[in-house]
C-alpha cells in the first residue's frame, strides 16, 4: 500500500512538471422529482376451463375493473417515468394455446395485464381497491409517475455536475493543481436515466420519499487539471 502510493506521488511530480492533465470521472447525477401522478397496476389470469372459457373470463374481470375506475377520473396521458410494470408476457396482452380439438383437453392459462393513472394517491388507492375487488392479483401501486421527465432530468444533470466535480478535486490536489476546466462530457445513452429503484444501487443514495420519483442520469466528465 505505501509502495503504491509513494509510486503516485512520484509520478504526480513528473506531471507536475508538465502540461495540463485530464482526469475521467463517472458519476451517478439524481433528482428527486415530486410526482405528477400515480399509477396502478394488475394482472389478471385464469388457469381453468378451456382457453376461450379463460379468455372470456379474464375479458370480463378486466372488463369489470375497468368499469369500477371510470369513476374516479383516471388520466389518458403518457407517463414518461418511471418505465411501465412488466407485467405478463409479451405485449402485455392476453395469450393462450389453441382452442382444444375435442373440448375435452387441459385449458391453456390465460393472462392480461391493466394499467391506470390517477390523478392523486388517494385515488390510486381507491382504484387499487376496485381492481382487487374485480379479480385481479399482483397489484401494484399506488407509484408516483411522471408525465414531464425534462426538468427532472436537467436537475440530475446538474447533480451529476456536482458530484464529478468533487470526486475530480482531490486528484488536482494531489497533484498540485487545480480543475481549470471541462474536457467533455459523456451521458450514457445505454442507461435507463429513468430508474424506478436508483436507492438500491448505493447505500449511500438517500431514501426515496413516496411521493417522488427518482431520475438517475449516468455520465463521464473529463476534467483538466491545470497550475
Amino acid at each position: 500500500m505505501v509502495t503504491a502510493l509513494l509510486a503516485l506521488l512520484i509520478a504526480g511530480q513528473d506531471l507536475a512538471a508538465s502540461g495540463p492533465v485530464e482526469v475521467e470521472v463517472g458519476v451517478d447525477g439524481i433528482a428527486d422529482v415530486p410526482a405528477q401522478a400515480y399509477r396502478v397496476s394488475a394482472f389478471f389470469y385464469v388457469l381453468e376451463g378451456t382457453p376461450a372459457e379463460a379468455r372470456s373470463k379474464v375479458r370480463a374481470a378486466k372488463e369489470d375493473a375497468v368499469d369500477a375506475v371510470r369513476p374516479l377520473r383516471p388520466l389518458d396521458r403518457e407517463v414518461c417515468a418511471p418505465a411501465g410494470s412488466k407485467l405478463g408476457f409479451v405485449g402485455n396482452e392476453a395469450i393462450g394455446g389453441p382452442d382444444p380439438q375435442d373440448g375435452t383437453q387441459a385449458g391453456v392459462p390465460q393472462f392480461d395485464s391493466y394499467e391506470v393513472v390517477l390523478p392523486d394517491r388517494q385515488s390510486a388507492e381507491r382504484a387499487a381497491t376496485a381492481i382487487r375487488g374485480a379479480g385481479a392479483t399482483n397489484i401494484q401501486g399506488p407509484e408516483p409517475v411522471l408525465f414531464d421527465c425534462a426538468a427532472g432530468e436537467r436537475l440530475a444533470q446538474a447533480d451529476a455536475l456536482v458530484r464529478a466535480h468533487a470526486k475530480a478535486e482531490p486528484y488536482a490536489r494531489l497533484l498540485g493543481r487545480r480543475v481549470a476546466g471541462i474536457r467533455r462530457i459523456s451521458q450514457d445513452a445505454q442507461s435507463d436515466i429513468l430508474q424506478r429503484y436508483a436507492a438500491m444501487f448505493g447505500s449511500k443514495s438517500p431514501k426515496l420519499d413516496a411521493d417522488k420519483v427518482r431520475v438517475s442520469v449516468a455520465a463521464t466528465i473529463t476534467y483538466v487539471l491545470d497550475k
